[in-house]
């Protein structure tokens, strides 16, 4: 694409866009709930938080700033699956836990079960007087097998390998059909996640690819204007997972951002499985009356686990295998593994969570590997390295939640690994408790 001529385009949608959508959110402020509003949700495939603020902040996403402008932008955290394309939708189209929607990653997975999606449940309520529509650009991970038990409820279904350009047309069609309809409509634009890929988050390419997609939105709300119909939209725009700073890959990327034209919508949202629940309620849906309750269930950390082919970065394959709930870390599995699924020598496994912090103060934090000479280790404190190997790191932590990540692989030999703490006031080290471990921050 010609950078230049994709500035200029976005731009030019600016101020058409812009004042189409102060009358949207006139419209929509007074009432939460309004039959009829349709919603759109909008993945930009992979897009790092960071990257995405350094491009609005240079002026190069114009359309996305407007959205923003008139509405909201809220930086969310993925918690409970790996970051992942398969997982990362199917959350957002769900509202579910792995545990419930049974996708845990791009391998290891199960079709969403019966019923789950919003495709399901907006038909379940309102049945023909709504129409479902969805176009998605990665039929291997957003595609009908993941969705295979909701595909009679969506009216319009489009899974193509191609770029922006292709499926944007169609999701123009589409808009063009349905534009005398009341509906919902999944739109998916790949072009991010193919560009980092291939070239790097920090590539050229990559920061292209972004803008293209800025070039699609300003068209796409091009669209609903000239339909007439802008006034009655609400418009998401989000991505699956980030991406790792500076690589080709996103292994361990949970920061994301969701826009929204109506900032009302987004007051009492922090993570991805919320998304589906706001746009339940913006069609009048009782999430509260709905089963599986959306209650995330009570656990402390998950942990998630895969084979690892190279401690390097840029060459570290992980394929995940199983997924459960542990209550902290302390594992001494011998010579043997800690599940049938993986072999007795070279897996990984992740362990993410929150912890509570009860004073504000020093702690100290130290891992302990049963084989320090072949085993890696790593520890993350709010997305910081702080601890590798048998290390330990001392530091100020603020009372309150924190995000941890603690990872561990196993090369050869023996297996295992404990994670100790010595919190305020504490004389001796102790294995972190259970008490003090969340995976996802209580909202009460």
């Amino acid at each position: 694409m010609n950078k230049e001529k994709g500035r200029q385009v976005g731009m030019g949608n600016r101020i058409v866009v812009l004042l189409a959508l102060f009358l949207l959110v006139l419209d929509l402020i007074p009432v939460f709930v309004s039959f009829n509003v349709n919603v759109i949700l909008i993945s930009w495939d992979g897009v790092q938080r960071n990257h995405l603020y350094e491009l609005l902040h240079e002026g190069k996403l114009g359309n996305l700033s407007n959205l923003i402008d008139v509405g909201v932008i809220k930086n969310l955290s993925i918690s409970d699956h790996f970051t992942d394309t398969k997982p990362g939708h199917a959350q957002m189209l769900t509202g579910y836990s792995p545990l419930i929607m049974k996708v845990w990653s791009n391998i290891l997975w199960e079709p969403v079960p019966d019923g789950l999606t919003i495709f399901e449940r907006l038909k379940v309520r309102y049945g023909s007087n709504i129409a479902n529509l969805m176009v998605a650009s990665k039929s291997k991970n957003v595609g009908g097998r993941v969705y295979v038990n909701s595909l009679a409820e969506i009216d319009k279904f489009t899974v193509v390998n191609e770029d922006a350009d292709y499926v944007g047309a169609i999701m123009l069609s589409y808009l063009e059909l349905y534009a005398n309809k009341w509906f919902f409509a999944f739109f998916h634009f790949r072009d991010p996640d193919e560009a980092g890929h291939n070239c790097g988050e920090n590539s050229l390419e990559y920061e292209e690819a972004i803008i293209l997609l800025d070039v699609w939105l300003g068209r796409i709300l091009n669209k609903l204007s000239e339909l007439n119909i802008i006034s009655r939209t609400v418009v998401y725009v989000t991505t699956d997972h980030g991406f790792d700073e500076g690589e080709i890959l996103h292994a361990e990327s949970p920061e994301i951002w969701l826009v929204c034209n109506v900032s009302s919508y987004l007051q009492e949202i922090w993570y991805q499985r919320q998304i589906a629940l706001t746009i339940l309620k913006a069609f009048g849906i009782d999430i509260d009356a709905l089963y599986p309750s959306y209650k995330q269930p009570e656990i402390y950390l998950y942990h998630l686990m895969g084979y690892c082919h190279s401690p390097y970065s840029r060459e570290i394959k992980q394929y995940p295998v199983m997924a459960r709930p542990d209550e902290n870390v302390d594992f001494n599995w011998g010579v043997g593994s800690p599940s049938p699924e993986v072999g007795d020598d070279n897996f990984t496994v992740t362990w993410r969570g929150h912890i509570y912090i009860p004073i504000s103060g020093n702690y100290t934090f130290r891992i302990s590997l049963v084989d320090e000479v072949n085993d890696e280790a790593n520890l993350r404190l709010d997305g910081l390295l702080v601890a590798y190997k048998n290390g330990s790191w001392t530091g100020f932590l603020s009372r309150g939640f924190h995000s941890i990540i603690v990872w561990y692989w196993d090369r050869t030999g023996s297996s295992g690994i404990t994670l100790y703490w010595r919190p305020v006031g504490g004389v001796e080290e102790e294995v972190l408790p259970r008490a003090q471990l969340y995976v996802e921050i209580p909202l009460s």
